[in-house]
Formats: C-alpha cells, structure tokens, sequence
C-alpha cells in the first residue's frame, strides 16, 4: 500500500486499538462509543514520516518497560553527542544506539521480544509522540524496537523549555527514600515526571504491551503525605486512557522526574490506584480523579542524563488547575471550620428581583464546586440572627464567592442582602452540598425556572472552562423559563454564550411576556412539547432547579419521555425535591443516648423527640440549619463516635437523621 492508503485507513477496522481495561476506563466518563472510532483513525501499526523524522532530531526519549522483578519501570535514555541517536530504517522500526546502564533500573529489560514504549517529546515547541512494541533485534550498540502502535498527542501541560549538552560524567547512584531532603525537594518543586504502567493480562493481546506516559502541571502538583505517598491531579486528556486503563488491570507502575538543572533522575517503584471520587478529587480544580501511588523502591541518579533545560515557560492549560493548598482548605472545612467573615467587593442587580453579592474573605478562599451552596449569617435590623444557605452562582475557579439572590416580598433575609453594599461583611461557613455535575463527559441539559438559575449559570461557566481545557467537549443544552425579561437574570450573557460556543443552544422561555421583551426563544410555560421540540433526549445527563411545581412537572415530563430517573440530578427551593431519598422511620429505632461533646451535655432521645436538630433544640443548643430538608447541607454535623439510622460517614445531616444507638455529636 502507499502511504495515502495507510493514512486513510489508520487502524486495522477488524479489532479494536483499545484493550479491556482502557475501555473500561472510556466507559466509566462517558467517551466510549466516540474513542473507538478516533482511535481507529489515529493510532497506527505504522509511523507517518513526520514521526520518524521527529524521533531521528530529538536530543532524548522516555522509554517504559518491565524491570527484572516484574514492575513497568520508566527511564530517559540519551546521547553525549545530542540528536541522531534514533533512526528509522523503516515505517515499522526504530533503531536506537542508546541502551539503560548498569544503574539504570530498566538495564537487565533489553532483550529480544520485550514490550517497550517509548515517548519522544520536544519541550521547545511542546511536541509529543508515542510508539509501543517489541524489541525484534539486540546489537552492541543498540537495538530494534519492531511498532505494534504509534500515535501523536496533544501538547496539554508540557512546559516548555529549551536544552543543551554538557560533557560531565554522571554521578553516584544508589537507593533513597522518599522523605530524604533531595528526593522531596525534586518531586516537591516537579512541574513534569513521567510514568510506565503494563496491562500485564490474560486477556490482552501483544500490540498492548508497556506504556509510558507524560504527566505535567504547576511546580508542586504532585503530593508527597505523611505516609510517603504520592497524590497527583488526574487533568483532561485525549481519552485514549493507556495509563489508567493499564492500572484498571495491573497497580504495578514506575516514575521517574528530572532535575532539569543539572540532570539528576530519580525512579520511583510502586502502585498506583485512581480515587474517583473523594475531598480531593473534588478540591482540585481541573482534576478528573487523583491518583495515589504507593513507593516500595526509590533510585537516585545523579547527573544520570547529559541534558540540562532552560527554566520553563508554564503551558497556559495550567492556569486552569488548581493547587493543593485548595485541597487543604476543603479539609479543613470539612472537618467544621468555622464562620468567617466575607467583605462584599461588588454588587450586581442582575434582573427586577435578583441581585449579586461578589464576597471576598481576608485570607484563602475555600475552594467549591459549581452547584453548591454558601451558608451566610445575617445580623438583621432588629438585632435578629438569620442563617440562609443561597447556592454560588459562578464558576469553581472564580477569585470570589458570587451570591446571586431573589428579593422575596416578605423575606427579611432576602431583603437585608439586597440592602449590603461594597465594603459591608457578612459570616459565612464554607461552600458545601452535593447538587455538582457528574465527573463523565456524556451531554448536560441545564433546566432551571426563575431563581433556580443560579446553579446552573455556575455549572456551565464551569463547562466553558472544561470544555477550553480540551479537544472534546460536553454538549449543553441550557433551557431556562421566567416570567418575563425584566425578571430574567443572566439572559443577555446566557445569549452571548450561545453564540460563542457552538456546543452549546440556549433557550429561554418566557411564561408572561411583556409587548416589548424580545429576549425570548418562545412564549409559555416549559413542558414536553418543548422538550420533545428541542432535546434528542439520547445519554443526556439531566440537572433541575426550580419552584417544586415546575420541578415536578419537569420530572413527569422527562420520565414519561423515557428519561431514566438515574440521569436526573435535582435540587428543589421550597419543599420539593424530584429525587427521593432513603427515608428512617424513627418509630423503628430504639432509645439511644444522644451525648453533645462541646456542651458537654448527654440527652435521651426517644423516637417522639424528632430529628437530632430536633433534639439539640430541645436542650437549648442552636446548630445552624437551612432547608431541614436535607437539600442545603448547612447543619452537616460531624459524628464523633457512634451511627445514625441509614447513613455512614464521618458526618451527617442532623435535620433529616436519627441515632441508630448511642452516639456522640460535636455539637
């Protein structure tokens, strides 16, 4: 075949390029069905010419393999005389003239048949490609790698830097710890490393040996706990998922990061697991998971590679991450931090009714996620304390806290944040709540009713930046009703956006217009004729918010459509809400000791005392609270010892929840 054959057909149609554990992976965020047929396009059994072309000008490569004891070990290997170390005799071979030395954790894996990957990456203009196979030939001065896959990936968080030769010999080796000052000061400072994983399975086949893997992001975001344990952010990627599809089969995994000042290597044995979900998958903005490894065996190698870099110029896609001083922060709101005071900074009457509060504290601002709620206390004009919980309506990676809130007629609370101005303060606990978008990639319809657009204004600016983050995108549809425009919050901005980003269709409807409001997509109130009109209604995630009726009328809707129930998240202000929760029946329970640790007062609760908010208000204690819903998460309680009825956790919400025996709150 010529080479425009190859190009046109990429990979063999017959057989997927994915083993069953990065399948497994693209199915769990919703990229399944799409990843096969890109994947069949772009990754090859071949090299295209600018490929081979590359690997021949590059000055080192990051090579992956299985070390002597059965763990994926990841090394750079290099010439003193720079580029020309690579060749390629042919569109399925490598030629290299550079091997792992005696020192090299990866110096007894050349051998003829061995699975090899290898990632050539150029930092300068922050180019990366990837080849894995079989070593098919050992010479004296080298060996042949015979290519199973080859592929290019995109320049995501590669920093980029420029190199020179030096002509010094390399240093000492020898093992360390990953507490020893100069290992922590490498990982503590690396804004790069790289990682080797093996699918090492049963069941797959041999195209899908070794691959090694680059991982970038702000100097710091890779943890070292007080274990010894690494902690690195999982960021948006090309979803081919080869590192985490590997661990999905086989935890054996190695790192190796470079001092890219005077060429020091250190390799790091271990295993890796993926947390999906958790305080810091949650606090670290832009991370998808985190993924924890656990060292068994550190080397260090001094000036191990003849290379030393220019100091980095940061890839942009790291300014949308976060940092684990954010992660810190969540922990300690977790664990019941405090009030605080918040400075408002700027106001914004976004509609007739509803206003924005732009809140700063004095310190760090605790990290949220896009749909959750702020708990604020309110000193009002008789001396009165009110505790509200209004949901943040801006983007995860704000500088500040954004309230945007409806003036009820009869609401004191409501009517005293409409009177704050720039310079007044107000206490507020930190942002919680479980109403966030899920962590998969699938389609995101936004559906919301008057006030309850403030959720989802956070949720699809958090969208935007995701979606600039990388090549894929989350398509959005964003239905919204209100009465008329000049109640209509966000409306011009919602339209400016839709016409911005071609993944997303706005639709506002209006249900009584005025003769001169023109900001309307249609008239009438949302039902599933409009539904039926405007959504293919195929694997959409579904996110509601709104008075109960319209909530209500929205989940018939949706489910006599055929909408699962499953895909539908909600949060209802008022009474309502569309999603049941497990419900105790207090009557079921048996008496329980209830003891309240900072009062240090121990209280009988029998089944006719209520809930445990009930139950601290009978003794005269004042827990903050909300909704007593269960919804607002502003009366989350931490469980010092003990259970309550139908939950586990090292918290609860006292509103809705009873002891399942003897307990202690710290309350």
């Amino acid at each position: 075949r010529n080479m425009a054959d190859r190009i046109d057909n990429g990979w063999d149609q017959s057989r997927s390029p994915f083993h069953a554990g990065e399948k497994a992976i693209q199915k769990r965020v919703g990229v399944a069905e799409r990843m096969e047929k890109f994947g069949s396009r772009v990754i090859r059994p071949w090299m295209p010419q600018q490929h081979r072309e590359f690997y021949q000008s590059i000055p080192f490569i990051v090579m992956g393999a299985v070390d002597a004891e059965g763990f994926p070990a990841a090394t750079i290997l290099s010439s003193p005389s720079g580029p020309g170390f690579i060749h390629s005799p042919d569109d399925t071979h490598l030629d290299l003239s550079a091997s792992p030395d005696a020192n090299d954790p990866l110096s007894d894996s050349i051998g003829d048949g061995s699975a090899v990957g290898l990632l050539g990456i150029e930092f300068v203009n922050r180019r990366r490609n990837r080849v894995n196979g079989r070593i098919s030939q050992v010479r004296k001065d080298g060996w042949t790698l015979a290519i199973d896959q080859s592929f290019g990936n995109c320049p995501q968080y590669i920093q980029a830097r420029e190199w020179t030769i030096v002509d010094e010999p390399p240093g000492e080796s020898g093992a360390a710890q990953i507490h020893d000052p100069a290992v922590r000061t490498l990982i503590d400072s690396a804004d790069t490393f790289f990682i080797a994983t093996s699918a090492a399975s049963e069941t797959v086949d041999e195209v899908h040996g070794v691959d090694v893997s680059h991982r970038g992001g702000r100097p710091g975001f890779v943890h070292i706990n007080e274990d010894g344990n690494l902690l690195w952010p999982d960021f948006i990627g090309n979803f081919h998922f080869n590192t985490l599809g590997n661990l999905e089969l086989n935890d054996r995994s190695g790192l190796v990061f470079v001092d890219f000042n005077n060429g020091d290597l250190v390799h790091v044995r271990g295993r890796a697991y993926v947390l999906w979900e958790g305080v810091e998958v949650d606090a670290f903005e832009g991370a998808e998971r985190i993924v924890k490894f656990v060292p068994d065996n550190v080397l260090y190698r001094k000036a191990a590679l003849p290379l030393r870099w220019t100091p980095p110029k940061q890839a942009i896609d790291n300014s949308r991450t976060g940092d684990w001083q954010q992660v810190s922060l969540a922990m300690r709101a977790q664990s019941g931090a405090d009030y605080e005071s918040l400075e408002v900074v700027s106001t914004t009457d976004e509609s007739a009714t509803i206003r924005s509060l732009e809140l700063r504290p004095a310190g760090d601002i605790y990290p949220w996620k896009a749909g959750q709620h702020l708990p604020i206390r309110l000193r009002l004009p008789d001396g009165q304390i009110a505790i509200r919980t209004y949901t943040l309506s801006t983007a995860s990676n704000s500088t500040a806290y954004r309230l945007s809130v409806k003036r009820e007629p009869e609401g004191l609370a409501s009517g005293q944040v409409h009177k704050l101005n720039v310079g007044d303060t107000i206490d507020a606990l930190p942002p919680r709540g479980n109403f966030t978008l899920d962590a998969t990639r699938k389609p995101v319809v936004l559906l919301s009713a008057g006030v309850g657009i403030t959720p989802m204004i956070a949720m699809l600016e958090d969208l935007i930046a995701v979606n600039a983050a990388g090549r894929g995108t989350r398509r959005t549809w964003f239905i919204h009703s209100a009465r008329n425009a000049a109640e209509l919050a966000f409306g011009k901005q919602l339209k400016q956006w839709s016409k911005q980003y071609d993944w997303l269709t706005v639709h506002i409807r209006l249900s009584q217009p005025e003769p001169t409001d023109t900001i309307a997509d249609s008239t009438g109130r949302v039902d599933d004729a409009l539904l039926k009109a405007l959504l293919p209604l195929d694997d959409y995630q579904f996110y509601l918010c709104g008075p109960g009726g319209f909530m209500q009328a929205m989940k018939h809707a949706l489910t006599s459509m055929g909408v699962d129930g499953k895909r539908l998240h909600s949060e209802a202000f008022g009474p309502s809400s569309v999603v049941a929760e497990k419900v105790v029946d207090p009557g079921s329970l048996a008496p329980a000791t209830v003891t309240f640790s900072r009062s240090r007062q121990q209280v009988e609760w029998l089944p006719e005392r209520g809930s445990l908010l009930e139950l601290a208000e009978s003794v005269g204690l004042q827990p903050p609270f909300g909704c007593r819903a269960g919804s607002c998460g502003t009366c989350r309680t931490r469980v010092v010892s003990g259970k309550v009825a139908g939950a586990a956790g090292e918290d609860t919400l006292i509103c809705t929840t009873y002891p399942a025996g003897d307990m202690e709150l710290d309350l």
